[in-house]
């Protein structure tokens, strides 16, 4: 949370960051349980992503798995951080906008967009050290925003409603294991 309230301190007074934080964290932008002790929100974003991922890009989705690379590996910089870090800095700020504009479900989008852009690094990949710097460095590559969103926008049927019911799954197998 600490990066997030730093690049709103870098563009505005501290009252305002404040309320700005104070307004993403909840469930119209970024899920209170995203920074809980348990990273219960992170987890049930990344069981997201994984099932979003094996059913549009299958062949990375088996590679990524094949390979041992956990998407926590990520997720935690790309849903709890917003992609700071991850892409030039004018990207992340585009990613921001979006995310304002269109909620959580931009995050979804970009990761998938990166994943996607990322297919031949990736298949590329033996190790899961390779996979991890491949995936890292196609996204410090990715100066042109505007090629970034579009091609994000262009992922057809990503409804709301598909993703509460792949969080819905989640909290289901996670209740269900623990009640064993």
């Amino acid at each position: 949370m600490n990066y997030l309230a730093g690049m709103l301190l870098f563009h505005m007074s501290e009252e305002n960051a404040f309320y700005t934080l104070d307004a993403m964290i909840g469930d119209m932008y970024l899920p209170p349980d995203l920074f809980d002790s348990t990273l219960s929100g992170l987890y049930r974003n990344t069981y997201v992503l994984t099932e979003l991922l094996r059913e549009r890009y299958p062949h990375i989705h088996d590679h990524i798995e094949n390979k041992g690379v956990l998407l926590h590996v990520f997720t935690s910089k790309w849903f709890m951080k917003m992609f700071l870090n991850t892409f030039p800095m004018e990207t992340t700020l585009r990613v921001w906008d979006s995310f304002f504009e269109e909620g959580f479900k931009v995050l979804y989008r970009i990761a998938l967009t990166l994943l996607s852009e990322s297919e031949t690094e990736i298949l590329a990949c033996e190790e899961v050290p390779d996979v991890i710097n491949g995936i890292m460095s196609k996204a410090k590559e990715m100066y042109d925003c505007q090629q970034l969103l579009t091609a994000s926008f262009g992922i057809r049927r990503l409804s709301h409603k598909k993703i509460t019911i792949l969080k819905e799954q989640y909290d289901w197998q996670t209740k269900r294991r623990s009640t064993m």
